[in-house]
Order: C-alpha cells, then sequence, then structure tokens
C-alpha cells in the first residue's frame, strides 16, 4: 500500500524532526512520486526564504542563573 504523506511529514522531514525510518520512507517516495516531489520541492524553496532566528538570552539573564545557582548550592 502507497503511503500518503503530508506537507506535515514533508515540513518535518525539512526540519530534521522525524525518526530515521521515516525519513528514510519519505527520501525513497520523494524519488519515485513526481507530485509529492513538487509539493516537496515548493515547501523547501518556502523554507529556504524563511528568515534564519538565532535566539539567544541576554548576557544579564544568563548572569542571573549563574548567581542563583551558585547562591543556592553555597547554602548547602
Amino acid at each position: 500500500m502507497k503511503q500518503a504523506y503530508t506537507d506535515l511529514n514533508l515540513i518535518n522531514y525539512i526540519y530534521g524532526e522525524c525518526d530515521i525510518f521515516e525519513r528514510l520512507e519519505i527520501e525513497d517516495a520523494l524519488h519515485n512520486d513526481l507530485c509529492l516531489k513538487n509539493n516537496f520541492d515548493e515547501l523547501f524553496r518556502a523554507y529556504k526564504e524563511l528568515p534564519k532566528v538565532k535566539f539567544s538570552p541576554n548576557r544579564s539573564t544568563v548572569d542571573n542563573i549563574v548567581k542563583y545557582n551558585k547562591d543556592r548550592y553555597a547554602m548547602c
């Protein structure tokens, strides 16, 4: 029976959020299903156009966490 892959399956694949078995199945399906490959290409182009965002805390936030941790263990 042929597996039907959704946009969500393809998005999970693009972001590397699927297990190895699903990844291999999707890769096989992409080689054998032109319609799925076209859909994937469209999603992948959209993904590449998204701005790359890097999340990192402010230095003061990190300092507060480290201070809290030091103060907490200093009491033990």
